[in-house]
């Protein structure tokens, strides 16, 4: 062999020296981090009942068919361009909560970062779900995180159940002027919207103002739901849960439904 190719191999062997413990450091700690999270996950499950599931199984949302995970952030040209792999779900969880079902399904998505080439970081997040009986399609966003253009854009998007109607129709709907200012909403009917948001959904509208519990909510196709940064986490999610059960019960006519039936 030449010695410039001996020279290659010895740095190739160097190289591989130098990295390969770096590499299975890394991947024994993510392991090691997937398993304590599946294990607060079964505490979770066991906690209230709920069946967890793995990328074994299905964990898509009910939603899965109306709305991409990260709201759409890694779609198209961009997203395959700043992530190393598109999204995908990783658990869910399925439980009774109070006579409604609800499903929460975590994401992930591997984003390349800006400052060490080939170096990726794993986003995470979670949609909580609660399955209802058919209400008007309508989306809020709290005004705080509609400033940022991401959001406003989503808000303004018309849903997917929506735009497979004959004539599809979205628009921006008004609010109460005390909710208004905290708010931005869209629906396809502003008659149904109005009667949907009585007086005690504007109050917890209200309540709800910072975005600290919910950034947005979606109403469609017999469900309602929203999404968190993060992984799940059993606090959080049942906060966010039972906020939005105290939701429902404050709007006219809005009953539990069987998710089966409600997608």
């Amino acid at each position: 062999m030449e010695p410039y190719k001996w020279k290659l191999l010895l740095l190739l062997l160097g190289l591989a020296l130098l990295f390969t413990p770096l590499w299975w450091w890394s991947w024994r700690k993510n392991r090691q981090e997937a398993l304590e999270h599946e294990d607060k996950l079964a505490a979770f499950a066991n906690k209230v009942g709920a069946t967890v599931t793995d990328a074994s199984g299905d964990v898509l949302p009910w939603s899965a068919g109306l709305a991409s995970p990260f709201l759409g952030e890694h779609d198209g040209v961009m997203g395959m361009i700043s992530s190393a792999g598109g999204p995908q779900f990783d658990y869910a969880l399925e439980f009774e909560r109070n006579g409604w079902r609800v499903r929460v399904c975590e994401a992930s998505v591997e984003v390349r970062t800006a400052t060490t080439a080939g170096n990726t970081v794993t986003d995470y997040e979670h949609r909580i779900e609660v399955a209802t009986s058919e209400l008007v399609p309508l989306k809020i966003v709290t005004r705080h995180w509609a400033q940022g253009r991401r959001f406003r854009k989503w808000a303004a998007e018309m849903p997917q159940s929506v735009a497979d109607q004959e004539r599809p129709l979205w628009m921006e709907l008004r609010l109460a002027e005390a909710v208004d200012q905290a708010h931005l909403a869209f629906t396809s009917d502003l008659v149904e919207a109005d009667a949907v948001l009585s007086p005690q959904v504007a109050g917890w509208l209200q309540a709800q103002a910072d975005g600290q519990l919910f950034r947005h909510l979606t109403f469609e196709a017999g469900i309602v739901y929203t999404t968190a940064d993060g992984q799940i986490a059993e606090e959080s999610v049942l906060s966010r849960v039972d906020a939005l059960l105290d939701l429902l019960g404050h709007m006219p006519g809005v009953r539990p439904r069987n998710p089966v039936t409600a997608g």
